[in-house]
């Protein structure tokens, strides 16, 4: 194994006792909230997990300027929020895997305990997908509470903040709770059809910039040998896409967002991601091996042209090393 690999495999496995910590509800009182969620309690200091992914990497929470040791909130517009408000928010909230992870769960855990909401605060999402799961689940979980779409822009200042302790700390630690919340949504989305788990699925991203793989005609021989079928999530709503995956037994791809919906997989079915040299990201083993859900992951060589951020180069796969890859995972061609 690589040094940089050997690394990244020891601090991810570093975070295995996290696993069994609680998932806390708080209320704050007089809270600010502003930018993707970040938040401000009432004696001025900024709560260090709600702001997390910007202070790990040393940039200043969305919607804030650093001025030494503290932070000036940047706002255009204010809104005052009455009674009691579930922040629906975090980094990140318009990307479809971190929704799915990092709040979906939220609403049917926070359900759970019975609190009074009188609304919820999202992120301003206006279309699509992720929009759309916001609507139902407000409705299905508190049907009178008020959702407020709140751009990054606005600062809100709230009565009672009910502050959920994230579930998901990148880059590793989904919360078992919050994992299990999320499935049981999507499976109740799409009733299995009863056919069992046959379907092998490539996840096609080739219209999607970044992280492309350059020689995928090369690989389609080996796709069509394996019987892979090519799928793009991201032109389906919610339920089609459970539908396809939860009779999937197999799931391959290059690495990206449109792998969470491989959390509808029944247990022992696989996947095999394919991703750039160096892009060690463990979000998605992290996410599917403890639902039960195989992992595999091809590194490929990566490509001098294009972006120059590891996570989103160009990269070649040899098809040997996906046949390969395939047949260690038990698979034989069809």
């Amino acid at each position: 194994m690589e040094p940089a690999a050997d690394t990244a495999l020891r601090t991810h496995l570093s975070h295995l006792h996290e696993a069994g910590q609680a998932i806390d509800l708080f209320t704050l009182p007089d809270a600010s909230i502003f930018g993707q969620g970040s938040v401000i309690l009432r004696d001025g200091r900024l709560l260090l997990n709600a702001a997390a992914e910007f202070l790990n990497h040393g940039h200043a929470p969305e919607g804030s300027e650093a001025h030494g040791d503290s932070y000036a909130v940047r706002a255009s517009a204010y809104r005052r929020l009455r009674g009691h408000t579930l922040l629906v928010k975090r980094p990140w909230y318009r990307n479809y895997g971190h929704w799915l992870v990092d709040l979906l769960p939220l609403l049917p855990l926070v359900a759970r305990a019975g609190l009074r909401v009188d609304a919820i605060l999202f992120g301003d999402v206006q279309t699509g997908p992720i929009r759309a799961m916001m609507d139902d689940l407000a409705e299905r979980y508190f049907p009178q509470a008020e959702c407020l779409f709140i751009d990054d822009d606005t600062l809100c200042d709230a009565d009672h903040l009910l502050y959920v302790r994230p579930v998901h700390v990148p880059p590793l630690f989904k919360h078992p709770a919050a994992l299990a919340a999320t499935r049981a949504y999507a499976l109740g989305t799409a009733p299995s059809e009863g056919g069992g788990a046959r379907r092998r699925l490539y996840i096609d991203r080739s219209h999607i910039p970044g992280r492309d793989i350059a020689n995928i005609a090369e690989l389609q021989s080996v796709l069509d040998r394996f019987g892979l079928q090519p799928i793009r999530p991201d032109h389906l709503g919610f339920p089609e896409q459970v539908a396809q995956f939860r009779e999937a037994e197999l799931v391959v791809g290059a690495k990206g967002a449109a792998f969470v919906t491989a959390l509808a997989c029944a247990p022992g079915a696989s996947s095999l991601l394919l991703s750039p040299e160096g892009f060690w990201d463990p979000f998605f083993w992290d996410l599917l091996t403890p639902l039960g859900i195989r992992y595999g992951e091809i590194y490929g060589r990566t490509l001098p042209e294009g972006f120059h951020t590891v996570s989103l180069c160009r990269f070649v796969v040899e098809p040997d090393a996906l046949a390969a890859g395939l047949r260690a995972m038990g698979f034989a061609e069809r």
